[in-house]
């Protein structure tokens, strides 16, 4: 891993741009973002899968206004969640799973969420990613939220490479995420990146030409200097 020490006057500076950055163009209305609930932030993580944003948030507001706490949902009828669920396909595992969480919660916890990340982990449907997501949005936690764009920021922006086919799985790599973090502004932070990648710093075609970066990020130096091949 690169040394994190070699990087700290860049890490403030990109997070200082991208938090400015964040503040003036990020998707600040997606429903989700709205609140702290750490139950409605395990809804949330879930519905986002393998489903697009506009499509979850349709589905969001109705689920959570339906079924607001794990107590409603595990006292739901399936066939009610399963039909609830249908828009936004693979309706029978959904419903199944989240109902299966729900009840998790109420048997493990008696309803309240738990706040530490094994014992988020050890929940059905929360992995690492999930974990994260709750302890930094819901309880304030200032955890990085290790996704594919966070992965290419890194990689792009401080070369940061992992050895594993699987970056995500590396705790190298959320080592690295970490060091980045701002105290007290991990949310504003990772839904930043979230939305930079979204706009800016995209997979195919990044926009480096006009990115807020580009005169400290590695990837974008090269590519807009000439000095090299890079990837897209």
């Amino acid at each position: 891993m690169a040394n994190a020490e070699k990087y700290t006057s860049k890490n403030k500076e990109f997070v200082n741009r991208l938090l400015a950055w964040f503040s003036k163009n990020g998707r600040h209305d997606l429903p989700w973002r709205q609140t702290r609930d750490p139950w409605h932030t395990l809804i949330a993580a879930t519905l986002l899968r393998k489903t697009t944003t506009d499509q979850a948030a349709k589905m969001y507001v109705k689920f959570i206004e339906k079924f607001a706490t794990p107590e409603l949902l595990a006292s739901a009828d399936p066939a009610d969640v399963k039909d609830m669920l249908r828009p936004l396909g693979m309706e029978h595992t959904r419903a199944q799973k989240l109902t299966e969480l729900a009840r998790e919660i109420i048997k493990r916890y008696d309803g309240i969420i738990p706040s530490t990340l094994e014992e988020l982990k050890g929940l059905p449907l929360v992995g690492n990613y999930t974990a994260s997501e709750v302890l930094c949005v819901a309880f304030g936690k200032d955890e990085p939220m290790v996704d594919r764009n966070m992965i290419r920021i890194m990689q792009r922006v401080f070369s940061f490479t992992s050895k594993k086919k699987r970056p995500h799985t590396d705790q190298l790599t959320w080592q690295f995420a970490r060091t980045l973090i701002p105290p007290g502004s991990g949310r504003e932070f990772n839904y930043g990146i979230m939305d930079f990648a979204h706009y800016v710093c995209k997979a195919r075609d990044p926009l480096c030409q006009i990115c807020l970066i580009n005169d400290i990020c590695d990837y974008g130096i090269k590519r807009l200097r000439g000095s090299g091949s890079v990837e897209g």
